[in-house]
C-alpha cells in the first residue's frame, strides 16, 4: 500500500518527487520506485502545444486523472493561480479532488497570467504578482472548501514574490514572513525559490511549516543546485523535478524525427528498441489482459 500524502509529509525524511508528463511515464516513475509524482503546468501546457498561461483547469484534471487511474501513488498537480479569484480558487480544490489529486499548489501571480511570466516586471512593464493579503484570501478559501466537505488533499501556497526573475523582495527573510502569512491562512505546506544554499536552508529553518523545493535545473548550475542529502540536512519535506522528463522526451524524439528525415532510419539499436518496448508492456500490464482474453476462450 503506497503511502499517503500526509505520511510523506510528516516524516522526517525527504521525499524526491519526479516530474510525469502522462500515464505511461508515472507508471514508469512507480516501477522505479519513487513514492509520489508531480505534475506542471508547463509540461501539460507544452504537450498540447500551449503555454501553461494558456493550459485551463479542465486539461489539468483530464491529465491529472490519466495519472491517478494509472498508480495509486501521491500526485502533486500544478493549481496555477487558482485559475482566478477565492470563489475561482474554491472550486479548483474540490475538482482536483474529484480528479484524484492528493496536493496542488496555488501561486500569486495575475490571474490570467501573463504569458511572458518569466520576465520582470521593469523589463516589459506588467504586473506579475498579487499583493500578501489578496493571495491570503484565495489560501483561505482553498482551506475553506477543504474543511467545507473534509476532503484529503494537501494545499501548498507558492509564493513567485522571490523568484529570481521577478524578484520583488530584497531578502528572504520577506519571502519567509510571506509564506508564514500564507500558512496561517491555511496553507499545509509552502514553496519559494531560494536562489542558492543559504537561502534554501534559511527557507527551510524559518518557515512556519514543512516546505517543497522544487528543482530548477534550467536555472541553476549543477554545482549550484542543492543535493538531496542537503536538502535533507536542511529540513525539506520534498524535493520535486518538475520537467526532466518532459525535456529529456523532448530531446530524444527530436533527435529520433531528424534521423528518420535525414536516413530513413530511427537510429535506435534493436536490443534497445525490444527492450524498451518489453518495459513498456511490462509496465502497463498487457499481459495481464492476455490472461484475461485467454481465459475469455473466445478463439
Amino acid at each position: 500500500m503506497s503511502a499517503t500524502m500526509q505520511d510523506l509529509v510528516e516524516r522526517d525524511e525527504l521525499t524526491v518527487v519526479p516530474g510525469v508528463f502522462d500515464a505511461l511515464t508515472a507508471k514508469l516513475a512507480e516501477n522505479v520506485g519513487f513514492e509520489a509524482l508531480y505534475l506542471g503546468g508547463y509540461v501539460v501546457g507544452s504537450s498540447i502545444a500551449f503555454s501553461e498561461p494558456l493550459t485551463t483547469m479542465t486539461e489539468m484534471c483530464d491529465r491529472a486523472g490519466e495519472i491517478t487511474a494509472a498508480t495509486d501513488l501521491p500526485l502533486i498537480v500544478d493549481g496555477d493561480a487558482g485559475f482566478g479569484n477565492p470563489s475561482h480558487t474554491h472550486r479548483t480544490i474540490r475538482q482536483y479532488d474529484h480528479a484524484g489529486i492528493d496536493a496542488l499548489h496555488i501561486e500569486d501571480q495575475v490571474y490570467p497570467k501573463r504569458m511572458h511570466y518569466f520576465a520582470t516586471e521593469d523589463r516589459k512593464g506588467r504586473k506579475h504578482i498579487i499583493d500578501t493579503e489578496e493571495m491570503r484570501q484565495k489560501v483561505r478559501a482553498a482551506a475553506e472548501a477543504k474543511s467545507a466537505i473534509d476532503l484529503d488533499i494537501t494545499i501548498i501556497a507558492r509564493s513567485d514574490a522571490a523568484r529570481d526573475q521577478r524578484r520583488e523582495f530584497e531578502t528572504m527573510e520577506d519571502a519567509v514572513e510571506q509564506i508564514n502569512a500564507y500558512f496561517d491562512a491555511g496553507a499545509d505546506m509552502g514553496l519559494l525559490f531560494p536562489a542558492d544554499r543559504e537561502e534554501a536552508r534559511y527557507v527551510a529553518e524559518r518557515a512556519d511549516g514543512p516546505m517543497l523545493y522544487v528543482m530548477l535545473e534550467n536555472r541553476l548550475s549543477r554545482d549550484e543546485r542543492p543535493s538531496v542529502a542537503e536538502l535533507q540536512d536542511m529540513g525539506f519535506a520534498m524535493a520535486a523535478y518538475p520537467i526532466g522528463a518532459t525535456v529529456l522526451a523532448a530531446h530524444h524524439t527530436k533527435r529520433l524525427y531528424e534521423s528518420l528525415h535525414e536516413t530513413g532510419e530511427t537510429g535506435i539499436e534493436k536490443e534497445t528498441f525490444a527492450e524498451t518496448r518489453n518495459e513498456i508492456n511490462r509496465v502497463i500490464g498487457l499481459h495481464d489482459y492476455y490472461d484475461i482474453e485467454e481465459r475469455s476462450g473466445k478463439k
